[in-house]
């Protein structure tokens, strides 16, 4: 990439900066990336930050995850979406912060724009087991009640009102039971 900056082939230069920054966002060279991308005033779309957040985030680079996220403007609705997902689960998985884990998901798994919604409410739920500080003086039961309850609780909030209800139970046995003799 420098090369191709240093020939005069801006675009070229571009392009291989992008990708260092986006798709190989813990290399070495990757803060380069974005200075150069800066400096030729290029900086990333927000789906291209958002894509490397997940990237940082799949390689477990949580606090870089989160400042990146942090450090986004406001963006379209879409944008904003992703943004608090993403945000949601690089605060959770950095373990010491499940109670600015549990508002980004909770919010997270309300927004209808998200795909990720009933994962967003379960981790939000555990998240706040995490917060209210039951991890290791309680029981892992009535940690697992605790959460599983607020993940219903949160669920409620986050799907649609009303749930399409279930087939009754056709098993075997009573269906012959129904048949006609």
């Amino acid at each position: 990439a420098e090369a191709l900056e240093r020939s005069g082939e801006r675009d070229a230069a571009v392009s291989c900066w992008r990708r260092l920054a986006v798709d190989e966002p813990d290399d070495a060279h990757a803060p380069d990336a974005l200075a150069a991308l800066t400096r030729l005033g290029a900086p990333l779309t927000p789906e291209q930050t958002l894509s490397r957040a997940a990237n940082l985030l799949e390689r477990a680079r949580q606090a870089e995850a989160i400042a990146t996220l942090e450090a986004m403007p406001q963006g379209p609705a879409r944008t904003s979406t992703r943004r608090q997902h993403l945000l949601g689960r690089a605060l959770y998985a950095a373990r010491g912060r499940y109670a600015e884990a549990h508002v980004a998901l909770r919010e997270a798994s309300r927004d209808p724009g998200n795909e990720h919604r009933g994962e967003d409410a379960f981790l939000a739920a555990r998240a706040l087991g995490g917060a209210a500080g039951l991890g290791t003086s309680t029981p892992s039961a009535r940690r697992r009640d605790s959460a599983s309850s607020a993940y219903q609780v949160s669920g409620r909030c986050a799907m649609s009102p009303r749930q399409p209800a279930r087939a009754p139970s056709r098993s075997p046995r009573r269906l012959r039971a129904r048949a006609p003799q």
